[in-house]
């Protein structure tokens, strides 16, 4: 009897090891750490932060734990440091859900307008104004995903300060590496194979 009883016990305490194994790994698959790229992408030595361990699972990404510590780490970053237009707080797809997306944020002295322009050998131009929640468009803080960059290619960015005359006063440009994404959806360019309009797609977001 005391042998059976020994034996429950220690099956027992080899179940409760597991689980809390298993509990511990959850955890650190949730957490929430990035790295700065070790090779500048541009002469102004502008660095591309990076998640430190990519997602295993759509469904991970998508948990609401997990993207309250993205949005918390970001936070903390942007009090870290007084970011401007040389040297911005930028990070590639902080929330795994945009792979050719790259979050921007940086502050300016005066109320400006941001506009970006990505350049890819091969495609059109790719220019975005970047909305603010203003009348004129105009802030002091910056804080945007820039979208259309293109996956698995070298992109040269353009980012241009307008003032409120719509006039460029200051100008930074920099290369990023797109990754390729995730999955068999790595496509750049789609073709029509169907419709009627003539109407060209605006943005120059496809083709």
């Amino acid at each position: 009897m005391k042998h059976k009883l020994k034996k429950l016990q220690v099956v027992l305490l080899a179940t409760m090891i597991v689980i809390i194994a298993a509990i511990c790994i959850g955890i650190t698959s949730l957490m929430y750490t990035i790295k700065q790229d070790a090779v500048p992408k541009n002469t102004k030595g502008f660095m591309i932060q990076q998640m430190e361990e990519q997602m295993t699972s759509f469904v991970q990404v998508y948990d609401e734990e997990y993207q309250n510590q993205v949005h918390e780490k970001i936070q903390t970053l942007k009090q870290s440091y007084q970011y401007d237009l040389l040297n911005p707080l930028l990070i590639a797809n902080p929330y795994q859900t945009v792979t050719n997306g790259l979050y921007m944020y940086f502050e300016t002295d005066k109320r400006y307008q941001v506009e970006y322009v990505i350049s890819v050998d091969g495609y059109n131009d790719f220019r975005q104004i970047v909305p603010a929640d203003t009348e004129d468009n105009c802030d002091k803080i910056h804080e945007f995903l820039m979208v259309g960059l293109i996956m698995s290619e070298k992109n040269h960015i353009t980012i241009k300060l307008l003032d409120e005359q719509d006039q460029v006063v200051d100008t930074v440009s920099f290369e990023y590496n797109c990754p390729k994404a995730i999955g068999p959806y790595n496509v750049n360019k789609i073709k029509v194979t169907k419709g009627e309009s003539l109407t060209p797609v605006s943005q120059g977001l496809y083709a």
